[in-house]
Formats: C-alpha cells, sequence, structure tokens
C-alpha cells in the first residue's frame, strides 16, 4: 500500500519499504510468518512508519531475534524487565497487565479469553432475555471473533 510516497508491502512471509522514486529502503522474508490480512501500518507525524505485524502463531509468545532474516538480531537473553514492579504502575496500566497475563493464561490452557467470556456472557444475557429466538449458545465460537 502507498500512503503520501510511502510504500509498505506486507505478505504473510515478506516485509518491504521504501519512498516512491527511491531505492526500496529494506525488504526480506520475515523471520516468522504473520497474518497479512491483520498486519498494518501508518505514519506518525509525516515522518516515522509505524508497522504491527500480526504474528501467525499467537498461542505461543515467542520474542524474535530480528524482524527480517539476515539482519542484525537483538540479544533475547540479555531482555530485561523493566525494574518498576506492577504495582508501582498507574490503575490503568496495572489493568492492562493483568488483563494481558490473563489472557495469555487463557490461551495457553486453550480456555476463552476475557473479551471471549464478555462475549460469552452478553450471549447468555440475550438468550435469557429471548428464550424463543433459536440461538444455541452452546454452537457458538468467539475463540476467532475479530478485533473491533
Amino acid at each position: 500500500a502507498e500512503y503520501m510516497g510511502v510504500d509498505v508491502k506486507i505478505t504473510n512471509h515478506t516485509l518491504s519499504v521504501g519512498l516512491k522514486g527511491q531505492p526500496i529502503k529494506f525488504q526480506g522474508k520475515l523471520y516468522r510468518s504473520v497474518k497479512e490480512e491483520d498486519s498494518m501500518w501508518s505514519l506518525e507525524n509525516k515522518n516515522t512508519i509505524v508497522i504491527y505485524l500480526q504474528k501467525l502463531n499467537i498461542k505461543h509468545e515467542e520474542w524474535w531475534p530480528c524482524v527480517i532474516e539476515g539482519h542484525q538480531q537483538i540479544n533475547l537473553k540479555a531482555i530485561k524487565p523493566p525494574p518498576k514492579h506492577i504495582k508501582d504502575l498507574d490503575d490503568g496500566a496495572q489493568a492492562a497487565i493483568s488483563k494481558m497475563m490473563f489472557d495469555q493464561h487463557q490461551k495457553r490452557m486453550g480456555m476463552p479469553t476475557s473479551e471471549e467470556l464478555m462475549h460469552q456472557d452478553a450471549l447468555k444475557k440475550l438468550k435469557e432475555q429471548f428464550p424463543d429466538c433459536g440461538v444455541d449458545i452452546n454452537n457458538v465460537n468467539f475463540m476467532n471473533a475479530p478485533p473491533h
């Protein structure tokens, strides 16, 4: 896709970034596959390209040593968590981290995430309000619902 002279192409296995009329800045095979349809990019402040790559296998959290194969790798063993304890963060950050940790645990266990539980609860309430609607909540699967 091209916007304001920026040309970014994301496929399941490759990434390419360039500026119109100039040689490509970088391109290559991604370290691991991504979901092309869920990956995107944006231009911030007219000078910063932000690229979001949705990893294909999100059930297993994995840090990539590099984005493009052959590019300089980071030492994953040298990455240390910040010295702040979760209790030192504001309430919003604590809630977000707690939710992320809960959702990661649920995914590892093959159980519904907080959002999926919320969908199931809403559907259950709907079924209680409209018992004759014909929806069988046991056959509804929110596991692959797209983000909104």
